[in-house]
């Protein structure tokens, strides 16, 4: 596996066809999340964090893949669909980013996110 130390190297490494698509979701992505989050590359991967993991992207074969870090978020979101697996979105590369979607997960794993950081808070208040 080839090692990547920035999103920009990731991009560049990428098929031709790929790397357009994939600057297009790391904008959108970097335009949904506070300006302090960590932009870094994990597990081969470009990785968005703020108070822990928010979401990340890979390409495959015929797409992208969006990583949601919530096996549930996508099921509550889109339901049932062949566009999803688990806790990664696929987007072919023949149809638009769905700009709208990612943005609700941002908007969702930054809530689950902070919720999360507060109970963990709370926990050691009361400890």
């Amino acid at each position: 596996m080839q090692k990547f130390r920035t999103v920009d190297e990731y991009i560049i490494a990428q098929k031709p066809v790929f790397r357009e698509p994939l600057h297009n979701l790391r904008e959108l992505i970097l335009l949904n999340i506070p300006d302090n989050s960590d932009e870094v590359i994990s597990y081969g991967i470009p990785v968005y964090k703020h108070n822990g993991m928010l979401v990340g992207f890979g390409t495959r074969k015929s797409g992208i893949s969006f990583y949601v870090m919530n096996t549930s978020l996508l099921a509550k979101l889109i339901g049932k669909s062949k566009q999803w697996k688990g806790s990664t979105l696929y987007i072919d590369m023949d149809v638009p980013l769905p700009a709208e979607l990612i943005q609700q997960i941002i908007r969702y794993r930054l809530k689950q996110n902070l919720e999360r950081k507060k109970i963990k808070g709370n926990k050691k208040d009361n400890v």
